[in-house]
This record gives C-alpha cells, structure tokens and sequence, in this order.
C-alpha cells in the first residue's frame, strides 16, 4: 500500500478510534502530540504506521490506548481483524512495539465484569450497567484484548458507548463461532 490518500485516511481514522474513545486514558493525547498538539509524539506516529500496515484501508470499529506506567496497551478492532499490543518506554526514544493482528474469529472466550447491578426502579437515572471491564481471548495472541469504559456516553443520555458497542460485537464474534 502506498502512502497515498486513501493510506492517510485510514491513518487518521485510527489515530481518531484510539484516541477519541472513551476507554482512552485522558492523558494520552498529552503524550501521544509534541509541540502543544501540533505534532504527532515519534513513538505514536510510528505506532499509527504499524496498525495501518496491519489494518489496511479497513475502518476500525474500535480502537482503545490504555496507559500503564511507562506503556501503552493498545486495542484496534476492524470488521475482520483484531490487533492487540504493547509499547513499551513511552515516551522515551527507546519506545519498542509488540504488536500482533489474529482474525475476530480467532476468538476463544469472553469475560465481562460491570461495575452496577440491575435496578428496575432507577436505572434509568443511572448509566446501567456500569463500567464495563472486558476481556477477550484469541488463539494465536500470547496476550488477551482487554478494554474498560463506561457502558453509556454521558454527553447524550440514552446513548449507547462505543465500549457497549464492542461487548455487543465481541459476543456476536462468539456467537458466530459456537454455531
């Protein structure tokens, strides 16, 4: 793939999936940008290089940056893949990259915890189910995809997140498989 329009936009889309989503630590964006926001971090520009080798011109259906010390947990999802990694030394020059693509059919088990318990009388005045902390398994990655949000964007009321959508699409993945 040459670094043309549609290479740049498929680009831009995960930087906006991994750094717009919810599940996103709100530091990140400090350390992902240089020069007050103006330039991409050497270590992430490297990092959006990579997952777009590994992505292609597919859209990501979700994308999540959790910090860890001085790592980066790293969660890309697309209708048919799924990329999970880690960089390690963030923000040093000395940043490494682990990172590994396996098919969403690969998927082998799910786990959910939510933070709220059902409630008939007021869970609409509370964003039911919570926080939601998943973990899924894939045969072929050495490490599982783990994303944590809340389960309801608080900016519009009624509104599902993008962290429901992926325990919805993650099941549906298993789903498939167990048929």
């Amino acid at each position: 793939m040459a670094f043309d329009d549609t290479a740049k936009e498929a680009t831009d889309r995960i930087d906006i999936a991994i750094r717009m989503s919810p599940g996103t630590h709100e530091d990140f964006a400090e350390l992902a940008m240089e020069d007050l926001g103006f330039r991409l971090a050497p270590w992430y520009g490297r990092l959006l290089t990579n997952l777009t080798m590994m992505a292609g011109t597919t859209p990501p259906v979700y994308g999540q940056a959790m910090i860890l010390e001085d790592n980066v947990e790293i969660v890309v999802l697309t209708e048919t893949l799924v990329t999970v990694g880690r960089v390690s030394h963030v923000p040093s020059a000395r940043a490494t990259m682990d990172l590994r693509s396996v098919p969403r059919s690969a998927i082998r088990s799910l786990e959910v915890d939510a933070t709220m318990p059902v409630n008939e009388h007021h869970r609409s005045l509370y964003a039911w189910p919570g926080i939601l902390d998943v973990t899924a398994y894939y045969d072929g990655l050495d490490v599982p995809l783990r994303a944590k949000g809340h389960s309801y964007d608080h900016g519009a009321e009624g509104n599902v997140s993008s962290m429901w959508a992926l325990t919805e699409q993650l099941r549906a993945d298993l789903e498939r498989k167990a048929q």
